[in-house]
């Protein structure tokens, strides 16, 4: 049986797998656009929900559990550099790296962290900050996943399908680990 140090640097490993830059930029005068309105959805709806990730990650240094705390700074150091990748692709692509107010009215509005959940985590502590913040990165890696399945039904971009993909196998990965954690 693996260590969970021996776990969490393999699990580290796959994280950071997700974090290699999509490579697309925008096409030649007269080229057809390699993507559509469905990947610039994606991109913008993905930058601050990971950023809102990277919010909550951080509290993870708050853990009296080692194992906590990697998976903490393994998922703020992946989030940061997708953050980056997907700004950069919707810079290439001349696009706002978030969608505009009103951009989303006819549908349901993106999920995201209720500040109540927030509120709670940070007063939290021992095993209880450690349940609440578990149990409130499930579901924000879930969200992320249900994205990326999205992406990958309605979206053209082969680089974007394909960051979309790996989001989808990483936080799937760490919803796993996250689970065992809770026991």
């Amino acid at each position: 049986m693996r260590s969970a140090r021996g776990t969490l640097a393999a699990f580290a490993l796959v994280l950071l797998s997700a974090c290699s830059p999509s490579g697309a930029t925008e096409p030649a005068p007269g080229e057809p656009t390699p993507y559509n309105a469905a990947d610039i959805e994606f991109l913008q709806s993905m930058v601050p929900h990971h950023e809102e990730g990277v919010r909550i990650a951080v509290l993870a240094e708050r853990s009296d559990r080692e194992e906590v705390r990697l998976l903490g700074g393994a998922i703020e150091a992946t989030q940061i550099a997708e953050i980056e990748t997907m700004s950069k692709q919707l810079n290439d692509w001349r696009q706002p790296a978030t969608p505009p107010p009103d951009a989303h009215h006819e549908h349901e509005e993106r999920p995201s962290t209720a500040p109540a959940e927030l509120g709670a985590l940070e007063q939290a502590t021992g095993a209880e900050f450690d349940r609440r913040f578990l149990n409130l990165m499930i579901a924000h890696q879930d969200d992320a996943t249900q994205l990326a399945r999205q992406e990958a039904l309605t979206g053209q971009d082969p680089a974007t399908k394909e960051l979309a993909g790996r989001i989808d196998r990483s936080r799937t990965a760490q919803i796993e680990q996250m689970l065992g954690m809770l026991g």
